[in-house]
């Protein structure tokens, strides 16, 4: 091998380093000589001495060479060398062989030296004279110098031309991008110029003498609404333009622009404030947003201008630096200031109309908090990065929206959050100057036009980078090494005659040859069924000699056209025999085949060679007997390839050749054809390659023939609506290619044949309906069986390499079982399953390996997805499930999941364990078996406190087993799941340790065994048990609600349940209600009665020490914080907000509720408290209890905060001076179940005025005195409560009571008494003791006695005593009672007398009468009357001038029983002019209110308009509307429809008067068509008369075109009606009729066989809900069976049809519409399940009445054009069923039954929801809905619309996710049925973009001008020097 030269300036270097020394050395010798131009001779000469000094140093020979250069030029210089020396032109004379990679021959070198332009070496260099010492100088050749000469200057002529011609080029190209650059920033700095001057404008203060018109902005709805007042600094840019909507300001950044809205989205996107265009556009806020309401999100849209300007500068925010740089945005709108703090940063993208998923740019309202936080969820998880600022319902939004060029259609988004509004200094940054190019020499100015191209051209812009995603890139090379076959781009391509596929004829690896599919063109296909054919036949486009077409011909295996021989013959007139007389042989053309198909090879010719025959050129033909030549016929379809084709044009349409490798889903053969519905591979496929069939959205089944050994990429992906694949668990398949099945959102099952060994990356990703997967050599017989698997030896696999993320998104995914042969040897993390694999499995219950070896990792594949995040994704009863000694059971208990143990042969052993390891780092193992019991449980020593789990794997643990936690040692603390309902006996016993069991709410225990919690009866100690010898009782505390229905509780309060062992105090068990109630409850053996020890007080609370973790299991920190600062922030003196859980502990304290099982209150335990609890003023405390038995004497003594108690329920006793001193007690409610009232329970209550015994048959209150009732009447007088105001005792309060209570007025003030009315016996010990106002009492004649001390420090001055009175106690009148004042009206001789003489009282014999004065005053304060009443009397009225507009209505205060002095004023009402009226309510035949009016006496009523109901006809209004006496409610009245006998006959006839079709119709409306009928030769073109509006019976005619000839005169049309046609001999011209019977429904009739009437079912009954139709017979072909109206297919026969029914119980576990979903329909997608429900958002509420619609949480609604509140209601209506089917059978023919729906009634209510709505005049609503569950597999092929008069009214829906819900959004325009439908024929989603700005800007000027800086440096360089040329010398 000959060794590389390489050559710099002539010389010769032959090592790569000696190269790279000698071309540095050239570039410094070239800036050398550009210097030394410019140096004096003197200078030179320095150089020179440097050079030679060594100071300079140079690498190589080249540098001595150029010292002998720079000296010969001195020289020169000097005159020492002469200037005319050119043959020691020293490098001319280097030898220049070889070059860099080019090796020339030496010759052809020097030629080209010779002939070097002028502008280098030879012209401008001077040869030096001296001669070289290492080169040995070769002999000079000897030339004609005049030939040289003429040579060089022809040379130097044609490089002169090129030369100017590159100049002028140059010259222009940097003229136009220069220009343009000029122009571009032209408007740059145009439209900074209009933008300053506009922000001085808007800064400028307003003219005051500007008339402003008001500002009207228009939303999409175009209503107006007058805006509040525009802020002064943007009146002046409103005269400029009307349609400014603000300003957006961003600091230290480009964004300060004005912002515009119009009702159209693109007018600013190339035109400026001033309404100019300009290609900058504005800053413009997007239609749909309302500044006035305003909007939740304003939207506002800017270009992305690659100058910076606008929005160019938003993409900055890609950096998390940059946005912490610039956190605000100021947004004000032209109303209001605004500032805006950044939230979130993303890209996102342009999506098409039917994609389902979050777009931003529809997110301008949300209509309930559900929404809101759904789509920032969506935003938080696209944002770059976390700002921790955070949005929550209510918030304004701002979004800034720009375009973004790392993915087609990208958007760059900012979004940000309104916050509290401050001034902020906005700075603007200093303008850099410009630069100054100094004017230098022209080489100097082009290298520095160079250098600055470059340095342009390096500046960054943003490029294009692949999106982020987890889609896999097929490559070419890939596809190469794919065992598909990779064919030449110069393969020959044939086609199927019918050109209905293309291949490629091609052997693999062996002899035969099979067919590749390359090409598919699709069309109409039969019956929506592909069957790929087993072989194809081979055909290429053919043409005649002339040139024309001839269709595609049969070709041979060697490509030749094949032809067929045409014999022309004649008969032998003597021998009658055929004579062929020439044969012309015929191209074997696909339309002709059946001339030729048949033929053999012996009889099929090939164009073999011409010969010349008589001057022409004669074809000669050969036939096909070699096998190369014979027919390619039925060649064996192989594969369908990896390549695509592309179809030539013009004459080589038909003609096809491989145009590349199918990357990408569009190229797939047979990608995105929707009509393909069942596809069927035959048997000798093998290969399926890439995105074959991706898309095919309508297929719904495949069938894979057993050859098959490979499934590529993306084959099957997206394919939505597939169910099943049908492929031979015994077949060829060895490789199932990453993504094969992706996102098949409908498939429920796959079978892995045994022989693959391979399924590659997210094979089944986002198949959400999938189920299971059989990866077993075992039959699937409803499941997989594991048992079988593990106990057959024969049941091998080959599957060892399971790739990434096979099951991502499986979202309905329940199981998965790895055969017992299955290692995963090949996989990606060797011999084990990554948990990847099922990232998004949300209901995968359990995973089971068969092989106990196969290990389960996480994070080993994906290092984001760990054991931690798998558990978030799956459902808490997930499980993995082994033998004992697997490795599935050590990952199992390593990452704390749920294991089910299996045993050897694999039957279940029915027992799942669970380790947890609690928060102190130690373990605890659980196992329960499938009864749900706990029998298993073991501790790591030392383990004081666990949480128990409520689920292990499927099973719930509900029972604690006997002695399962029997003598624990360490056990201290355990939490009790919501799960358990039984403990068994002895479950705790011996724990001695054990302090607290919380039972975590719900509690639903309803059984504890015997000695359940006998803790300190221990059997035995653990041995490092560290309490052995403990002689004190550790206390057991339970924590849970209180109440006598909980086990827990009633097991605490048990006298039996004591916790102590024999000698031990006798403990029982301490109960806590837990927080916020914070009730301490503890059985009182003492009174046997559940007592209330403790209550949370304000002061306890603010001491911060008592509710804290230490005291209380069940604080935790955020409890405990909540304490120590809710009472500071509830008195003010923290000023922070209140959190929930110090608004609980706070309501706790001043609401005490005792609830149920608390039967007493320890003794003083609110007289302890409650005097010294300091409450702020204006709060006080009230306490509710529901059963306490009694209250105690003196229990609530001196609770002066107290001012409610309401005792609910049991209480029986109320003793002496329960609430003493209660002074702020206002309201009592005391339980009906009282039948004891102690002494003056209430005494010291001082605002108490009544008590509420809630219907008591035992005590009641009136007028503030409390009575015991005897069968309903008053009996005892029980206590004067002191609030009551009056103390005037009058005779009618007591009139039949029998008793007075002791001590009933005591301490009252009370001032009269009169019992003269009562039966009252006894004034007992204490009745009027410490009364300071009372004067006087007047005893009945009953009364016998007083006691003592019943006067006791009283005031009384006068007592009427009866003869009666017998027993007067001494001490009667003790105490301060001053007896001399005392006066008795009494008999002389009497009991009385004679006391009142003995203890110096004074008597009388004349009775004592008070008098007292009423003055009654008029409204004007006129002085009326003035009157004397004696006590008890009534008052007179006087009479009044009255008031004028006014009616006398009464006096206050009341002047009858007068007991005081009294001030009376009259009291008037306002006249009503509508006062005498009566009240008419109009009502629907729903209750529902159509008007309500006032009519005068004797007048009529004004009828709203008539009502309109489906089915019906309004015929009136009952009672009639006329002579209106009374208040009255009218109701419309309606006949029904449907009656046989009001409906008309239909009937339609054919040609030959057959009656195809009979049918009943209601008055006006439409009759339904049956299919359209057939008559050979013709074609059926509709019925005459119409069949619309139909009012009389009809009959409508069959008519008919000739078929090809429609318009031909002579075609025979059908007879008109009235008319007869002569029928056909032997043709029936009668039909018979059928009858269909339709019970709990409509549709009965008479029908012939074949019609397809609609059956309706009736509108269910209350509490029930359609189920589904049976039918008789059952072979009668129904559409469907679950929708409440359909379509069925009459038989010849009758056919009765049934509506069943069941309960509604408002779950989703039935559906009775919605096309396509039966019964046991359950969505899983989150955010709930239910199905009905009201929803409420805003001032809507929609009330969902209709089974269907899952995740219903989602919902909301707005009515457009009002701002009342309204009710939407969504529900089932057989009316409205029946037209949404009459309007699809409209649009789509009588056949629907491709047409999957979901019908709906959508009707308005007001507020209240009880009065529907009719006029809805100038109202729409937009509603957001789920996508009903029958339909939530055709995602964005999803339509909607209204039905109008029985035709489909179509609306535009929106398609967006909301909390990981599919929705559908649309706004109805009406009132009406609705349809949300899909047409399965018809997939074709994805296909059209939304309707968003499209904010990009063009190329980037910097290319411009780094192209025009380029130019113009080859200008300068090219530029030539002004001076004449030298010629050679002669």
């Amino acid at each position: 091998m000959a060794q590389k030269i390489y050559v710099v300036e002539g010389r010769k270097f032959r090592t790569g380093a000696d190269y790279q020394n000698a071309l540095k050395d050239q570039q410094v010798i070239e800036n050398l000589r550009v210097q030394t131009k410019k140096m004096s001779l003197a200078d030179q000469k320095k150089l020179l001495e440097v050079i030679r000094s060594g100071r300079c140093r140079f690498h190589s020979i080249l540098g001595q060479d150029y010292m002998e250069e720079l000296s010969e030029d001195i020289q020169r210089q000097e005159g020492k060398v002469p200037e005319t020396s050119p043959a020691k032109g020293h490098f001319l004379q280097k030898e220049n062989t070889k070059t860099i990679g080019n090796k020339k021959e030496a010759s052809k070198k020097k030629e080209t030296v010779k002939k070097e332009s002028p502008d280098k070496k030879v012209p401008q260099k001077r040869p030096t004279t001296k001669k070289k010492t290492s080169v040995k100088k070769k002999a000079e050749p000897q030339f004609d110098e005049a030939e040289i000469d003429k040579i060089v200057q022809e040379e130097l002529k044609k490089q002169e031309k090129r030369r100017k011609l590159l100049v002028v080029c140059c010259s222009v190209i940097a003229v136009a991008c220069l220009g343009y650059f000029g122009i571009y920033n032209w408007y740059n700095i145009r439209t900074a110029d209009n933008y300053k001057q506009l922000s001085e404008l808007k800064d400028k203060e307003p003219a005051t003498d500007q008339n402003q018109d008001p500002v009207i902005h228009y939303t999409a709805d175009e209503t107006q609404s007058m805006p509040p007042p525009v802020l002064d600094e943007y009146k002046n840019l409103l005269n400029k333009n009307k349609r400014l909507i603000g300003w957006v300001k961003i600091d230290d950044t480009y964004i300060d622009y004005p912002v515009m809205q119009t009702t159209d989205n693109e007018y600013y996107l190339d035109h400026n404030l001033n309404q100019e265009y300009d290609k900058n556009g504005s800053i413009f806020m997007d239609k749909d947003c309302d500044v006035l309401k305003p909007s939740t999100n304003f939207i506002l849209y800017g270009h992305h201008m690659k100058s910076g300007q606008m929005f160019g500068s938003l993409s900055s925010y890609s950096e998390q630096s940059y946005c912490e740089k610039h956190p605000y945005i100021q947004f004000d709108t032209i109303y209001e200031k605004g500032l805006y703090e950044i939230m979130y940063v993303f890209r996102s993208r342009v999506y098409s109309e039917d994609e389902i998923v979050f777009k931003y740019y529809q997110f301008i309202d949300a209509q309930s908090e559900q929404e809101f936080d759904s789509y920032m969820n969506d935003m938080a998880e696209m944002s770059l990065y976390d700002t921790g600022v955070t949005a929550s319902f209510g918030d304004q939004l701002l979004t800034l929206s720009t375009c973004d060029y790392q993915e087609k259609n990208g958007r760059f988004v900012v979004v940000a959050k309104k916050v509290t509004t401050k001034e902020e200094r906005m700075t603007k940054g200093k303008k850099k100057t410009n630069r100054r190019l100094k004017k230098t020499v022209r080489k100097t100015l082009g290298t520095l036009f160079l250098i600055s191209a470059i340095v342009v051209a390096a500046i960054p812009t943003e490029g294009l980078r692949a999106a982020d995603g987890t889609e896999k890139v097929v490559t070419e090379s890939y596809l190469q090494q794919m065992p598909i076959p990779y064919l030449d781009s110069r393969e020959e391509i044939y086609t199927t005659g019918d050109g209905k596929y293309q291949f490629a004829y091609v052997t693999d690896g062996g002899s035969d040859k099979g067919a590749v599919i390359l090409g598919y063109n699709g069309g109409y296909l039969e019956g929506n069924n592909l069957v790929i054919p087993d072989g194809l036949d081979a055909y290429k486009k053919y043409s005649y000699s002339d040139g024309t077409n001839g269709g595609y011909v049969a070709v041979g295996k060697e490509n030749d056209f094949l032809f067929y021989a045409v014999n022309q013959t004649t008969t032998d007139p003597e021998t009658g025999a055929e004579i062929v007389i020439s044969t012309a042989y015929q191209p074997c053309r696909y339309e002709d085949r059946a001339q030729w198909e048949n033929l053999s090879s012996e009889e099929l010719y090939y164009h073999k060679s011409d010969t010349v025959s008589g001057g022409d050129l004669v074809p000669v033909y050969e036939k096909t007997t070699d096998s190369n030549k014979q027919r390619i016929k039925g060649a064996e379809v192989w594969y369908i390839g990896n390549q695509y084709l592309q179809e030539g044009t013009g004459k080589d349409a038909g003609t096809w050749k491989i145009a590349g490798p199918i990357t990408s889903s569009d190229k797939g053969i047979f990608a995105g054809n929707g009509n393909i519905h069942t596809l069927t591979i035959g048997k000798s496929v093998k290969g399926v390659g890439v995105y074959a069939f991706y898309g095919c959205t309508g297929m719904s089944s495949i069938s894979l023939g057993n050859g098959l050994n490979i499934i590529g990429d993306y084959a099957f992906a997206n394919c939505l609506t597939m169910t099943s694949v049908n492929l031979d668990r015994i077949s060829n398949l060895t490789t199932i290619s990453d993504f094969a099945f992706a996102n098949c959102q409908s498939m429920e099952k796959f079978t892995v044949p045994i022989n693959v060994t391979t399924i590659g990356n997210n094979v089944f990703e986002d198949c959400y309906s999938m189920t299971g997967i059989n990866m077993s050599n075992a039959e699937e017989n409803d499941g997989f069986s594991v048992e079988e698997e593990m106990a057959s030896t024969n049941n091998a696999t080959a599957l060892n390499n399971f790739g990434k993320n096979v099951f991502k998104g499986c979202a309905n995914l329940r199981s998965v079982t790895f055969p017992r042969t299955f290692s995963n040897a090949s996989g990606p993390a060797s011999g084990s399953i990554d948990v990847s694999e099922f990232r998004g499995c949300e209901n995968l219950k359990y995973v089971t390996a068969a092989n106990p070896s196969l290990k389960i990792t996480g994070g080993e594949v994906d290092t984001s997805y760990t054991f931690d995040s798998f558990k978030e994704d799956v459902p808490a009863e997930f499980y993995l499930e082994s033998v004992d000694s697997s490795q599935f059971h050590t990952c199992a208990t390593n990452n704390y999941m749920a294991f089910s143990y299996l045993n050897s042969d694999g039957t279940k052993q029915n027992l799942y364990e669970l380790t947890v390891q609690e928060t102190s780092g130690k373990k605890a193992v659980y196992r329960v078996n499938s009864s749900n019991q706990l029998v298993y449980c073991e501790f790591d020593s030392g383990l004081e406190t666990v949480t128990m789990p409520d689920t292990v794997g499927p099973y719930q643990i509900t029972v604690i087993g006997s002695g399962i936690f029997r003598n624990n040692c360490y056990l201290r603390r355990i939490t009790i799941p919501s799960s358990i309902t039984t403990i068994e006996d002895s479950a705790f016993k011996g724990c001695h340790n054990l302090k607290d069991v919380i039972f975590k709410e719900p509690v639903n225990v309803t059984s504890i065994g015997t000695d359940a919690f006998k803790t300190q009866e221990v059997e035995y100690h653990k041995a490092d048990c560290v309490n052995k010898n403990a002689t004190d009782v550790q206390q057991l505390y339970f924590t849970g609600p209180i109440s006598d229905d909980s086990a827990p509780f009633n097991y605490a309060m048990d006298p039996n349940s004591y916790i102590n062992r024999g000698s031990q105090e006798r403990t029982y068990i301490t109960y806590y209600s837990g927080w916020p109630q914070n009730l301490e409850v503890k059985y009182n053996p003492d009174t046997d009665k559940n007592e209330l020890v403790d209550y949370p007080t304000f002061k306890e609370i603010q001491s911060g020490s008592k509710y804290t973790t230490g005291n209380y299991a069940y604080m935790t920190l955020e409890y405990q914080e909540a304490a120590k600062t809710a009472v500071d922030k509830y008195l003010g003196t923290n000023s922070e907000p209140m959190t929930d859980y110090e608004r609980e502990i706070i309501n706790a304290a001043l609401q005490i509720e005792l609830p149920y099982g608390i039967e007493t209150i320890q003794e003083d335990l609110f007289t302890a408290t409650e005097p010294s609890e300091a409450l702020p003023s204006n709060t006080t405390k009230t306490l509710t209890a529901y059963g306490l038995l009694e209250i105690g004497k003196e229990t609530f003594k001196d609770c002066t905060n107290l001012s409610g108690v309401y005792l609910k329920d049991r209480t029986t006793k109320i003793d002496d001076y329960a609430f003493k001193g209660c002074t702020n007690l206002t309201g009592v409610a005391v339980s009906a179940t009282t039948t004891t009232m102690g002494k003056r329970p209430f005494t010291g209550c001082e605002k108490l005025t009544t008590v509420d015994f809630q219907g008591s048959p035992y005590f009641t209150c009136d007028n503030s005195i409390i009575y015991s009732l005897e069968n309903g009447k008053k009996k005892d007088i029980i206590e004067f409560l002191e609030g009551r105001a009056s103390g005037v005792v009058a005779p009618t309060e007591v009139e039949g009571v029998t008793g007075i209570a002791e001590e009933a007025f005591a301490g009252t003030k009370v001032s009269s008494v009169d019992l003269r009315t009562s039966f009252v016996t006894d004034i007992p010990e204490g009745a009027f003791m410490d009364t300071p106002k009372l004067f006087a009492v007047y005893l009945p004649d009953t009364c016998k006695s007083i006691s003592k001390d019943s006067f006791t420090n009283s005031s009384i001055a006068y007592m009427e005593v009866p003869e009666s009175v017998s027993y007067l106690d001494n001490d009667a009148f003790g105490g301060t009672t001053d007896k001399s004042a005392l006066q008795f009206y009494c008999v002389d001789g009497s009991n009385a007398y004679i006391y009142a003489t003995k203890n110096g009282i004074m008597t009388t014999s004349k009775p004592l009468e008070l008098f007292y004065t009423v003055t009654f005053w008029d409204w004007d304060s006129t002085l009326l009357d003035t009157q004397t009443v004696a006590a008890g009397g009534d008052a007179v009225p006087p009479e009044v001038k009255g008031r004028e507009g006014y009616t006398l209505t009464g006096w206050v205060p009341d002047y009858h029983g007068v007991q005081a002095n009294l001030q009376v004023t009259a009291q008037y009402e306002a006249d009503d002019p509508d006062a005498s009226k009566y009240t008419v309510t109009f009502l629907d035949w729903d209750d529902s209110v159509l008007k309500t009016m006032l009519v005068a006496p004797g007048k009529d009523a004004e009828p709203p308009f008539d009502p309109k109901r489906e089915g019906y006809t309004f015929i009136g209004w009952r009672p009639a509307v006329t002579n209106i006496q009374a208040d009255t409610t009218i109701y419309a009245q309606y006949e029904k429809n449907d009656s046989e006998d009001s409906k008309f006959t239909v009937r339609f006839i054919d040609y030959d008067d057959t009656v195809l079709y009979v049918q009943k119709v209601a008055s006006g409306e439409d009759a339904i068509a049956p299919q359209s009928p057939t008559r050979s030769g013709y074609t059926f073109t509709g019925w005459r008369p119409a069949i619309t509006g139909i009012t009389k019976d009809t009959d409508t005619y069959a008519q008919y075109a000739i078929t090809g000839s429609q318009d031909d005169p002579n075609a025979t049309a059908t007879p008109a009606p009235g008319t007869t046609a002569t029928p056909a001999p032997g043709t029936n011209t009668t039909t018979k009729l059928y009858t269909l019977t339709v019970k709990n429904g409509s549709g009965s009739g008479s029908y012939a066989a074949g019609s397809q009437p609609i059956i309706v079912a009736n509108d269910p009954a209350k509490g029930m809900q359609f189920s589904n139709w049976t039918i008789d017979p059952s072979n009668t072909t129904i559409a469907s069976k679950v929708l409440s109206a359909t379509v069925i297919t009459m038989p010849a026969g009758n056919v009765t049809v049934t509506a069943n029914y069941t309960k509604s119980n408002g779950s989703n576990t039935s559906t009775s519409t919605g096309s396509g979903n039966s019964t046991n329909s359950n969505s899983n997608r989150r955010p709930n399940s239910t199905t009905t429900g009201n929803v409420s958002g805003g001032r809507t509420t929609v009330v969902i009445d209709k089974n269907g619609l899952s995740n219903t949480g989602v919902v909301s609604a707005t009515v457009n054009g009002s701002s009342d509140n309204f009710v939407i209601k969504i529900t089932e209506s057989a009316s409205a069923s029946e037209e949404v089917v009459k309007a699809l059978m409209a649009e789509y023919g009588n056949d629907i039954s491709a047409i999957k729906y979901f019908p709906m009634d959508i009707s308005l209510y007001d507020s209240t929801g009880n009065n529907k709505i009719t006029d809805t005049t100038g109202l729409s609503i937009s509603i957001t809905l789920p996508i009903p569950d029958s339909l939530i597999t055709y995602a964005g092929n999803n339509k909607v619309a209204g039905v109008v008069n029985s035709k489909l009214d179509k609306l535009t829906p929106k398609f967006s996710t909301i909390s990981g819900v599919s929705c559908i959004t649309f706004t109805a325009e009406h009132f009406s049925p609705y349809v949300i439908y899909v047409d399965t024929n018809n997939l074709t989603a994805g296909t059209i973009a939304d309707s968003t700005p499209k904010t990009g800007d063009a190329i980037h000027p910097k290319w411009f001008l780094s192209l025009g800086l380029a130019c113009l440096s080859i200008v300068f360089f090219m530029k030539k020097d002004k001076k004449t040329l030298r010629k050679a010398r002669a």
